[in-house]
């Protein structure tokens, strides 16, 4: 994901996501200032789960299911 975002190249898009941290064989986890503090084993993921503008098209006002997030 993060080599796709590189190669986007658009300046006129906000996403909105929220990050979690993960364990490299687990699901995400809550804690992860702790787990990061204690230096266990962690990758913060970025969950991506809307664009209200996107390549400069401003999408806050269109209903989440027609932006293809809901």
């Amino acid at each position: 994901m993060v080599e796709a975002l590189k190669k986007w190249n658009s300046d006129d898009t906000w996403l909105d996501g929220e990050s979690s941290c993960c364990a490299k064989t687990a699901a995400p986890a809550s804690g992860a200032a702790e787990r990061l503090e204690e230096g266990k084993d962690a990758r913060i993921v970025y969950f991506v789960f809307d664009a209200p503008f996107l390549d400069g098209l401003d999408l806050r006002s269109a209903p989440l299911s027609e932006r293809g997030t809901g």
